[in-house]
């Protein structure tokens, strides 16, 4: 806004006001499970089944579905249902046994054993990768002309009496000071850095930093030359400037060897350093034994290459690598095809430079081991579930092979109550019946929890029977029985797409399957309902294969989450309010921002009331928004503190429909209740 106003006239202001909330997705499904291929306990995002066959199928035909030794395992059929029913968007990890070959390269750092630098792993896991050759090599500098340090020698005749830093040179050769140079004297003590350089018709004069000394004459001249570098020194010249220094490359000097990082260059040749040159053992260049550039030392750049050969084929190669960030062919930057660079396990702890230049020997082979999906164990899908954590826009978690591990199906449950924004679907283990052990009724006691954060189905589906060719398709076509959590979740996605997210996910078809494992009687399905087991149910007369429950698991007397909507629904109001109204964060604790999250909130919750999320005639019977002096004393804000209390009226579904009929004078009379 203008602070001041000069002159009389018409002066716009623009307001900027908080923003709407906008509602956060509601059918994003994870899935967790074993897979023949691909991206290995990574979160990947896929948005078609096809995707999935490409990324996670076998490499021939990319063929989606998973069989080892006659063992059908289900991850692509739970995917496959996800998108035939309407998902649009899901979020694959796969579990296993596997492990990836790993490379591990040590430092060249003398006096103690070698340390891991950094770890080469092959990107495909399993026994394969194991015949790659990794070789690290050094990356020669051009042999032409190497890097040397600049060095030059001339007379001072001259001291300007009115200013004793001022001196007058007379060079011996062509090559001439530049400022920045660091230049000894005969008769002074230490080094004298080059200030300026100035060319007069009487001769060249330099600048120094300090004055000088000794007498000097015409008939009484000093030497004046470039200066050793000594431990101090953190800047030098090259004689040529080299495009092969750059920031971040680790240096060597030739003969007694010393290192450092260079931290940048510039166009006259000087190298400035990140620390002082220092031997190999971290020491400092000793007291009287400097680098002497009169000897025409020569600077290498050691950098160096990394090549993957698959038999003699070179399948990864790259030079002129460094370890430094600054270094523009900085390792982890670096885009491999089939192996990937990580980190050292325990990152060395020395200080010495020499640390950063790699072993050429062979690097130390961990062998990579095959995938056996049916040792997968609960630990699994434990670290699958705290992958996900890090993935934000997750609603729907599912592991259709987990229908008979209740301990892997746990593992969900904790992980959705723990991320509060998420419900996990799960199945029951295949050939239960609905109340003799074994059960539905059984395992739902086992993946109970309080809050409602799952949702149980039962039973398992038939769908046919994929083959890989036409040509081996059987004259009487196969079916096959799947869990039935991955349709489900694709069906929560059609609903929340057609009619919201507070719409029950029920009495909705479930399409792509040609039966049921089993048919439930309406006085089966008494058994269960209240237990909360959802039923999949075909009506006589009816082929249709439709979902016919819309319960959490959550105990019986946790009213408020016993319906699957109304859970979802808290969750997707909860988490759009959370990301909505971050832009509050920090903003002055007074009426004034009460007053606009109010209205923001009030909103938001106005909109989901009229989608018919909220019931209630009036907006005071839906909702209700409080932020006020009740809710935030002055100790709670002088805390940081603010609270804001909502309440909500969410639709439940007209679960039983009760109707009751009697008779009078006219006829019949029907009321619905």
């Amino acid at each position: 806004m203008a602070t001041t106003y000069l002159y009389p006239g018409v002066y716009i202001e623009e307001i900027t006001g908080p923003g709407v909330i906008v509602g956060v997705g509601t059918s994003t499904a994870a899935f967790i499970g074993p897979a023949a291929r691909g991206p290995f306990m990574r979160p990947t995002v896929i948005t078609t089944f096809d995707e999935f066959a490409r990324r996670f199928g076998e490499a021939k035909d990319f063929w989606p579905f998973l069989e080892r030794s006659g063992q059908k395992f289900l991850l692509g059929h739970g995917v496959q249902g996800f998108f035939d029913n309407g998902g649009t968007r899901a979020v694959i990890v796969r579990v296993g046994s596997a492990t990836n070959a790993t490379w591990t390269v040590k430092d060249q750092a003398p006096g103690t054993a070698a340390k891991e630098l950094f770890r080469i792993e092959a990107l495909a896991e399993g026994t394969a990768p194991n015949s790659f050759t990794v070789t690290i090599s050094a990356t020669p500098m051009p042999a032409a002309s190497p890097p040397q340090l600049a060095y030059l020698t001339a007379s001072l005749n001259f001291k300007d009496p009115n200013d004793n830093t001022r001196v007058r040179v007379v060079y011996s050769g062509t090559e001439r000071f530049l400022a920045g140079d660091i230049v000894a004297i005969a008769g002074e003590a230490g080094t004298f850095s080059v200030e300026s350089v100035q060319e007069t018709s009487t001769g060249t004069f330099l600048g120094l930093d300090r004055q000088v000394m000794v007498a000097v004459s015409t008939t009484a001249q000093k030497a004046i030359d470039i200066a050793p570098i000594d431990a101090s020194r953190t800047r030098f010249r090259l004689a040529k400037r080299s495009l092969d220094i750059q920031a971040g490359s680790l240096i060597k000097t030739s003969g007694t060897a010393y290192y450092s990082v260079v931290e940048r260059t510039d166009a006259d040749g000087f190298v400035y350093l990140r620390v002082p040159f220092q031997s190999a053992a971290g020491a400092a260049i000793p007291s009287g034994s400097p680098i002497d550039p009169s000897t025409a030392r020569t600077i290498t750049s050691l950098d160096f290459g990394l090549t993957i050969m698959d038999g003699a084929t070179p399948v990864d190669a790259a030079t002129g690598l460094s370890l430094d960030p600054f270094h523009s062919g900085y390792l982890f930057r670096q885009p491999f095809s089939n192996v990937r660079v990580l980190p050292p396990q325990t990152p060395p702890t020395t200080t010495r430079l020499v640390y950063l230049q790699p072993l050429t020997t062979a690097p130390t082979l961990t062998p990579g081991v095959d995938d056996d999906p049916s040792s997968i164990t609960s630990t699994n899908y434990q670290k699958a579930c705290a992958l996900l954590a890090d993935v934000d826009d997750v609603n729907i978690v599912c592991a259709p092979d987990t229908a008979n591990d209740e301990d892997a199906q746990k593992e969900l449950l904790k992980h959705c109550a723990l991320m509060k924004d998420r419900i996990a679907v799960l199945d029951v283990p295949f050939g239960s019946s609905p109340a003799n052990s074994p059960s539905a009724l059984d395992h739902q006691q086992k993946v109970s929890l309080s809050g409602g954060w799952a949702a149980l189905y039962y039973p398992w589906l038939l769908i046919p029977e994929p083959v890989r060719a036409p040509a081996s398709r059987p004259q009487v076509p196969q079916s096959l029985a799947v869990p039935p959590s991955g349709h489900i979740a694709g069906v929560y996605a059609r609903v929340d797409q057609t009619s919201g997210v507070h719409t029950p996910p029920a009495n909705t078809e479930v399409r792509g399957v040609v039966g049921l494992e089993r048919r439930l009687s309406d006085r089966e399905q008494g058994l269960i309902n209240l237990e909360g087991v959802n039923a999949i149910r075909i009506f006589p007369g009816d082929g249709r294969v439709l979902v016919w429950g819309a319960r959490t698991t959550a105990p019986k007397g946790e009213t408020d989450w016993t319906y699957v909507n109304v859970r979802r629904l808290l969750l997707y109001i909860e988490e759009s309010i959370q990301e909505g109204i971050r832009w509050a964060v920090f903003k002055p604790n007074d009426h004034a921002l009460w007053q606009s999250l109010k209205r923001t909130i009030g909103s938001f919750l106005d909109r989901v009331w009229k989608d018919g999320g909220l019931v209630g005639l009036k907006r005071e019977q839906a909702y209700q928004v409080r932020i006020d002096e009740g809710l935030n004393p002055p100790d709670e804000i002088a805390l940081g503190r603010l609270h804001i209390e909502i309440k909500v009226a969410p639709v439940r579904p007209a679960e039983f429909i009760i109707v009751r009929i009697g008779l009078w004078d006219g006829g019949a009379q029907v009321t619905e209740i």
